[in-house]
């Protein structure tokens, strides 16, 4: 008896309509994995590439690679892999988060923004033409991770940012790949979850479709334009936090609805107040959970990595709000984005800093994500977690961790949550 009231109420919980999505998208998979090679041949070529989308955004000085070495070292989830190309994208050595941080291409972002600054000849940015086309010639042929919503998400955003970066790395294949994939995340979206995963497929097919003119490229973004809307407002609390309460996703999240903002004012000119208001409460959000040394508090899953960068985070959604580049680091990618849309603005930027440096409130109380952070003095920090650990239908990324805290001096642990 006891178990089936359990299945109830998680059923209760989940709700009829992603109970439907779950098993609309488990037989998807199962049909993917049977047909793949024959969907995969039926790739649409009626894409036309945008060539008007930030025009003037500094471009980087793109030359082939000098394949002297095929050696090439990855390093993320604090693992370094050295990898002979070409890549075996669906390595079952490694762990599946590895396999989906390698299908992200977040490391080409950081080989492009090492590059920008840096005149090096021997950067693997140079091999990224091969890399791209790599993944091609593998991930046509075989049911990968690749083809997981999450993972298409975030590779579909990082190959245009290349190509827009670096356009002698365009090909009309690799043009038809990008179409293609976006085609196919639009047909695969995580709606049975929701949560971060879902606003991550809306945000890049918003942000994808704007690089394409084209009559399908129009729908994509009108219906996902409308779903994105719907979509923040349910999982965006009224406190400003994410509704799966855990820091570092709020602020993946926060980062790529900036992106996503600038490329429709740049692209269709138009700021819609709907972004701008829950920006605005998200930024509020990551202020409020600042800790000193631009930490944060790690509880549910939550990590630190290079590119979630507090900080520069706010400043970037500061600039966007406020229409002036606000950003510190100029050397950061985020840096020439702004540069390209808004000119600098001196007394606009010393407003900002001015409102940075004041003294943190002593109490912060965040209801609806139940956080409560304290500070007696003497740069002590203490983070104390009650309330709600997560939505009722979605508990992937909370731990067992209600009534828990952390105490923090001048930034460093003394007894911390360990996070993911």
């Amino acid at each position: 008896m006891k178990s089936f009231l359990l299945y109830i109420v998680t059923l209760k919980d989940v709700g009829f309509e992603r109970i439907f999505y779950r098993i609309y998208y488990l037989l998807r998979e199962k049909f993917d994995k049977i047909f793949f090679s024959l969907i995969t041949f039926k790739k649409d070529n009626s894409f036309i590439w945008n060539k008007n989308v930030f025009i003037n955004l500094k471009k980087i000085k793109f030359k082939n690679a000098k394949f002297s070495n095929k050696n090439i070292n990855l390093n993320f989830l604090n693992q370094i892999n050295n990898l002979s190309m070409p890549f075996n994208w669906s390595n079952k050595e490694n762990t599946r988060l590895w396999n989906f941080n390698l299908h992200y291409f977040d490391w080409g972002i950081f080989w492009m923004e090492d590059l920008f600054h840096k005149n090096n000849e021997y950067s693997d940015f140079f091999k990224m033409g091969f890399l791209i086309d790599d993944w091609i010639n593998f991930n046509l042929k075989n049911y990968t991770d690749g083809w997981h919503s999450y993972t298409l998400s975030l590779r579909i955003r990082n190959w245009i940012w290349f190509f827009r970066y670096a356009p002698e790395l365009i090909t009309n294949c690799r043009l038809k790949i990008l179409w293609f994939q976006i085609l196919w995340l639009y047909n695969h979206q995580e709606r049975y979850l929701e949560g971060n995963h879902y606003l991550e497929n809306l945000m890049t097919l918003v942000f994808a479709s704007l690089q394409f003119n084209n009559l399908k490229a129009k729908i994509i973004f009108k219906k996902s334009y409308k779903a994105l809307k719907i979509n923040l407002n349910k999982q965006i609390l009224k406190d400003g936090g994410h509704e799966e309460r855990s820091s570092s996703y709020h602020l993946y999240l926060l980062k790529r609805l900036i992106e996503t903002a600038l490329m429709i004012e740049n692209v269709i000119k138009i700021r819609p107040q709907w972004i701008i208001n829950k920006i605005t409460v998200m930024i509020n959000w990551s202020k409020k959970i600042e800790l000193l040394n631009n930490r944060y508090p790690r509880f549910n899953d939550s990590f630190f990595a290079k590119d979630i960068n507090l900080n520069e985070i706010i400043e970037f959604g500061e600039s966007y709000l406020r229409k002036a580049n606000l950003i510190s680091n100029k050397k950061s990618l985020y840096y020439e984005l702004i540069s390209t849309l808004y000119p600098d603005s001196n007394k606009k930027l010393s407003i900002f800093k001015k409102e940075r440096s004041m003294i943190y409130p002593k109490i912060i109380d965040l209801p609806s994500t139940g956080w409560t952070i304290l500070r007696p003095g003497k740069l002590w920090e203490i983070v104390f977690k009650s309330g709600v650990s997560c939505p009722p239908h979605l508990p992937a990324h909370a731990h067992s961790d209600i009534l828990s805290f952390d105490i923090l001096n001048n930034g460093k642990g003394v007894i911390e949550e360990t996070g993911t």
